[in-house]
């Protein structure tokens, strides 16, 4: 019985993992060969002739609360805390912790059923380092919400994005081109697992599940130059612009390739990324975490520290625009989602579990404009 209940397992989730990965392009081989030396090159090697998300086109996955909202085909996971969820989540939304997330989408439900399945959290941060993980392993239907739930309303947002755009260091930008010299072994991490896609399976299971401690403030960074390795993942006009002192410069999409710029990273060191909302650097984090880097993100990067000047330079843009960025949308309350609300043997509701419309401030929508916002 075991081994039938393991067959079809492996049935479903090849079937999962292949519809999964179609919009991302690019079927992840589940090879069974025996790994040999480093799991963290062994992974490199398995990344970048796969899927190779954070190098690629696809990344970074965000997608719009607009884009979601009534659109049939879509699984949204809400992994706020539960008191939050109840008190205002997106129609139809799971609540879910981000530990639960491994197996509720390889083993709960049909991930391929859906067009599309969305990480909502607070800010758009915690949500991409979740999805890039998964992306890295063949769920190319994965998105997260574009500034998380700040994006639902003022109220939302108000703890958040709202009060965490600034531009306190800007003054102390430099224009100076910084780099890391010369070239380093990639991190040593064990899995025990004798294929690179098992090794990748297990390592996500394992962030997954560990704390999300994943982020510090610009305000650490700059009052400790000594403890971290920043790096820009910006592009590099902007980075020219002005950076973080020190900071060396990554282009996102393009540098962490073997052949490019991931073997300069030191591993003896705390690195700290950041880009232009800290939803992108993020995503990079994730693939750096599963390497085994000790890596972490300035909490909505430049916008955190030089936030007037995104705004005033078209060249750079990018900059949180709460007129665009946040939206109108009726948020329902309750325990549950509104599809599964249940009643008891008298066919009565659960008060605790009634979903009603919950009305927002409304934010006057409008017109986008050059570059505002983004990542």
């Amino acid at each position: 019985m075991k081994s039938i209940l393991k067959t079809v397992f492996v049935v479903v989730w090849t079937l999962v993992f292949v519809q999964c990965n179609k919009p991302a392009g690019t079927v992840v081989s589940q090879n069974n060969d025996s790994v040999i030396g480093n799991e963290s090159e062994a992974l490199v090697n398995f990344v970048e002739k796969t899927s190779n998300y954070v190098n690629s086109d696809y990344m970074p996955a965000l997608i719009g609360v607009d884009d979601i909202e009534g659109v049939t085909g879509v699984l949204v996971i809400d992994i706020r805390d539960t008191s939050d969820y109840i008190n205002g989540h997106i129609n139809g939304a799971v609540n879910k912790k981000v530990s639960e997330l491994y197996n509720y989408l390889l083993t709960e439900v049909d991930a391929s059923a859906f067009t599309k399945i969305v990480i909502a959290g607070y800010d758009g941060m915690s949500e991409g380092y979740i999805v890039s993980l998964f992306r890295i392993i063949g769920f190319g239907n994965i998105y997260a919400l574009k500034y998380g739930m700040s994006s639902c309303s003022v109220d939302l947002a108000k703890n958040y994005w709202l009060k965490n755009i600034s531009g306190k260091f800007q003054d102390k930008l430099e224009t100076k081109y910084q780099v890391l010299e010369g070239q380093n072994a990639y991190p040593k991490i064990v899995t025990g697992k004798n294929s690179t896609f098992e090794i990748a399976k297990a390592r996500v299971n394992s962030l997954l599940s560990d704390s999300m401690d994943v982020v510090v403030s610009i305000d650490e960074v700059v009052a400790n130059p000594e403890k971290y390795v920043v790096i820009a993942y910006v592009d590099s006009a902007v980075y020219a612009i002005g950076h973080i002192p020190g900071a060396i410069n990554f282009e996102t999409r393009k540098s962490l390739i073997s052949t490019a710029k991931l073997k300069q990273l030191p591993v003896d060191k705390s690195l700290v990324l950041y880009c232009y909302s800290g939803q992108t650097s993020l995503q990079a984090i994730a693939y750096l975490r599963l390497l085994g880097y000790n890596a972490y993100n300035i909490a909505y990067g430049s916008n955190a520290f030089m936030y007037s000047l995104m705004k005033s330079n078209d060249a750079i843009g990018r900059w949180f625009n709460p007129a665009e960025h946040i939206v109108n949308v009726s948020l329902v309350n309750g325990k549950l989602p509104f599809a599964e609300i249940k009643t008891d043997e008298n066919n009565t509701i659960s008060e605790t579990n009634i979903s009603e419309p919950k009305k927002t401030v409304p934010v006057k929508k409008v017109a986008k404009t050059s570059k505002g916002g983004g990542c």
